[in-house]
């Protein structure tokens, strides 16, 4: 009887110990930044980091969340800068870069 009253015990212990869990989302208000036109090999770098492929962050789906104010936006292909531009980012704003090959942009 004794070792049943243990495990018994040792049970509801352990059942006694979960919780319900539940998840909360939040919706991430950061500005962020996609870029239109770039090559198929080209690099983007904000603030002298490299973030990747720019294709990757075309605007479909893909952007790139950023923290609000003053950043430099640069485009490498080849080893060469094909653009670079100096933005400015608040809110919850896309910013949409388009990168063509006169390196304008909106």
């Amino acid at each position: 009887m004794k070792p049943f009253a243990v495990g018994f015990l040792a049970l509801c212990i352990l059942t006694g110990c979960t919780y319900p869990t539940s998840q909360v989302r939040v919706n991430d208000e950061r500005p962020s930044l996609a870029i239109e036109g770039a090559g198929s090999h080209a690099m983007l770098v904000v603030d002298g980091m490299e973030m990747g492929p720019a294709a990757r962050y075309n605007g479909r789906p893909g952007t790139l969340l950023l923290e609000p104010g003053r950043h430099v936006v640069t485009i490498i292909e080849n080893g060469q800068t094909v653009f670079s531009q100096e933005v400015f980012l608040n809110g919850s704003q896309v910013k949409t870069l388009s990168v063509g090959r006169s390196g304008s942009s909106r």
